[in-house]
């Protein structure tokens, strides 16, 4: 007999496969980089390719919606949708060399004075970044490419950790500029142990008795999330 928690995992995946093209938000949290993350997950789960188109489809649509009015933010913007990319490419989900990949990105990310950005969240600003930046250099050096930022910036970054060390900031900003300092010094990422989108993912419980199409889409506190989140305890039975 079929678990009432496996229809509503199947109940969720068909419902963003219908829907999630026609959002705008091409996002990691809110948008379709997340779908297309957790639609891999989920292929992989069932053994059905059928999913994977999904996140392909959403993939192509949108490399046509990075333009100049996304911000840096790692939950709306430039660092989450690149981070998003290098992790299907960490996970073998797709082929190709991220550093190309994320060119545009990544240029738009270094014409910003970061010495300049005062946000240190994980949403907005630093801890977001340092997440994009680790994982890119990581990356990079798995497929021994170039590095996707230039010298300048890289040393710009390590300044600006420098300084953020001796003042007041949270237990996963150390970690992240820890690990940040270190590749500076020896060209090696170590400890960055981030593998999949679980770390990001915060959802509430919600009714699916109720209609589905009254809550949220995306991985953070959505339907995304919560199909996400039961995919991984599913693997844990």
């Amino acid at each position: 007999m079929v678990s009432q928690k496996f229809e509503d995992d199947k109940r969720i995946a068909h419902y963003l496969m219908l829907n999630s093209y026609f959002i705008t938000d091409i996002s990691l949290w809110y948008g379709q980089m997340g779908i297309a993350l957790v639609m891999s997950e989920y292929s992989k789960y069932m053994g059905n390719k059928v999913y994977f188109d999904v996140a392909s489809f959403l993939l192509n649509n949108m490399s046509e919606g990075i333009n100049g009015d996304l911000a840096l933010s790692f939950a709306s913007g430039l660092t989450g949708i690149g981070w998003g990319i290098e992790n299907l490419i960490q996970q073998g989900y797709i082929e190709g060399d991220s550093v190309e990949i994320c060119e545009e990105i990544d240029q738009r990310i270094m014409e910003i004075d970061i010495k300049r950005i005062s946000d240190l969240s994980l949403e907005n600003g630093i801890e977001g970044l340092l997440h994009y930046v680790i994982y890119h250099l990581q990356g990079a050096i798995k497929q021994q490419t170039k590095f996707p930022f230039d010298k300048m910036y890289l040393s710009d970054l390590y300044e600006l950790g420098m300084t953020l060390k001796q003042q007041n900031i949270n237990k996963r900003l150390e970690l992240l500029l820890d690990i940040y300092i270190t590749f500076h010094t020896t060209q090696h990422i170590v400890n960055y142990n981030i593998t999949g989108a679980s770390h990001f993912v915060a959802v509430e419980m919600i009714n699916l008795q109720n209609k589905i199409s009254s809550y949220p889409i995306g991985l953070r506190n959505g339907l995304a999330g919560i199909l996400f989140n039961a995919i991984n305890a599913r693997r844990q039975e």
